[in-house]
C-alpha cells in the first residue's frame, strides 16, 4: 500500500480511468488472494459500473470466483445463469422479487422492515446488466451468494401453521436439513419483533458469522490460482474494524461480531486487497420511506471534498492520512482511517437511482 498523503495531495494524485497508470493499480489489486469491492450505497445505478469495471479488469488477469452479499439460494440461481445464460434462473432470485420460497401460512418479515419498498425491478435490471456482461467476458469460474436467506428459504417439508420457533426446533432435531434453511430461520427468529434497528444487533451478528462460514467453505474449495472477489457494502469488507471511529446506525456485525473483511484479513491472515466506491452527490433508490434518497453529505466529509475537486470518475491509490468522514447510506458519515482500509478508491462525483 502506498504511503498515505494529506487530503489535498491525495486528491491531486487522482487518475482518470483512461490513464496508462491504471494498469499498475489493477495489477497491485489483483496480486492478492481475495479482492474486496465495497460500495457505500447499494441502491445507485453506478454501483454496477463500479463492479463491472473492476471485474472486467481483474478478469483479464485471473479466473474469478465471485461472491456477493446476496442470499445463498439466489447465488445458486445466478451461478446457473452465468453458466448457461438461461434468464429463467434470474426469475427465481428473491432479491429480484421472486416469492416462491416464502411461506403462505405465516409472515416472518420483521416489523423494522415493514415500511420498506424494496426496489426489486431496479435490482433485477442492474444485476442482470452486470451478470450478462461478465458472462460474455467468460472469466468467471464460479459465483456464490454468502448472505443469509431472509425468507425462510429451503426445500425441507413445511408443516402448515407451524410457528417459526417450532419449525426451527423440528428441523434442527432432524439433523439432515439444509444448513441454509436453518440459518435463515435462526436469523428471522433473532429479528422477530424488532421495531427499530437498535433491536437487530444480535441478528446482525449472527448474519455476519453466517457470511464468514460461507466464504470459508468457498475458500477451502477454490484453486489458489483463481482470484476470489467479494462484492458487498464496504463496511462488511473492512480490512480492520479497529480503523473505524464513531459511526451512526447499526453496522455489520451489530457491534457484537467482527466484520467479514476483518475476519478474513486479520483473523485468518489472508492476503487481501480492497477497493472502495465513494459517491459525491445525487440520488439513490433505498427502500426505507422514512430515510433520504438524496445524497447530501456535510461539507466536512471526504465525499464533499472530493466532489469539489474532481469532475469525472477517478481512481485514487490508498487513502488520505488519518481519520476521515466517509459518507454512507442515508447520509450518515462514518469516521474511517481509510488509508488502512482501502488499497484503492474509485470516486463517482454524481450517482443516479437504480434503473429498471
Amino acid at each position: 500500500m502506498d504511503e498515505a498523503l494529506e487530503i489535498p495531495d491525495w486528491i491531486n494524485s487522482a487518475i482518470s480511468l483512461d490513464d496508462p497508470k491504471v494498469e499498475a493499480v489493477v495489477d497491485e489489486v489483483a496480486a492478492a488472494r481475495v479482492v474486496y469491492l465495497g460500495e457505500t450505497n447499494h441502491f445507485v445505478h453506478e454501483k454496477t459500473d463500479f463492479r463491472l469495471w473492476w471485474l472486467s479488469q481483474l478478469g483479464t488477469r485471473k479466473r474469478l470466483v465471485i461472491g456477493e452479499e446476496i442470499a445463498h439460494l439466489d447465488g445458486e440461481e445466478i451461478d446457473g445463469f452465468l453458466h448457461d445464460g438461461d434468464a429463467r434462473h434470474l426469475d427465481r432470485v428473491a432479491t429480484f422479487g421472486y416469492n416462491g420460497r416464502k411461506r403462505t401460512d405465516r409472515d416472518d418479515w420483521p416489523p423494522v422492515f415493514k415500511s420498506s419498498a424494496y426496489p426489486h425491478a431496479g435490482m433485477r435490471y442492474e444485476h442482470e446488466r452486470l451478470y450478462a456482461a461478465i458472462r460474455h467476458k467468460g472469466a468467471v469460474e464460479r459465483f456464490f451468494g454468502f448472505d443469509v436467506d431472509a425468507d425462510g428459504a429451503g426445500s425441507a417439508e413445511r408443516v402448515f401453521g407451524e410457528t417459526l420457533d417450532d419449525e426451527l426446533m423440528r428441523l434442527e432435531a432432524t439433523g439432515d436439513t439444509s444448513r441454509t434453511q436453518i440459518d435463515s430461520l435462526r436469523y428471522l427468529q433473532l429479528m422477530a419483533g424488532a421495531t427499530e434497528f437498535e433491536q437487530t444487533r444480535a441478528a446482525m451478528a449472527y448474519r455476519e458469522d453466517v457470511m464468514k462460514r460461507r466464504v470459508d467453505e468457498v475458500l477451502a474449495a477454490t484453486d489458489p490460482a483463481h482470484l476470489i472477489v467479494l462484492l458487498a457494502h464496504a463496511f462488511h469488507l473492512a480490512k480492520d474494524d479497529a480503523c473505524f471511529g464513531s459511526e451512526a446506525g447499526i453496522g455489520p456485525g451489530g457491534g457484537q461480531a467482527n466484520s467479514l473483511g476483518h475476519y478474513l484479513t486479520q483473523e485468518k491472515g489472508l492476503d487481501t486487497s480492497s477497493v472502495w466506491m465513494l459517491c459525491g452527490e445525487g440520488m439513490g433508490s433505498q427502500p426505507l420511506a422514512s430515510l433520504p434518497n438524496k445524497l447530501r453529505y456535510p461539507r466536512r466529509s471526504l465525499n464533499r471534498q472530493l466532489l469539489a475537486e474532481l469532475e469525472d470518475v477517478a481512481l485514487l491509490r490508498c487513502g488520505p492520512r488519518g481519520m476521515v468522514g466517509v459518507g454512507n447510506l442515508y447520509n450518515t458519515v462514518a469516521e474511517v482511517e481509510l488509508a488502512r482500509q482501502a488499497d484503492c478508491v474509485m470516486f463517482f462525483p454524481t450517482v443516479t437511482p437504480l434503473q429498471s
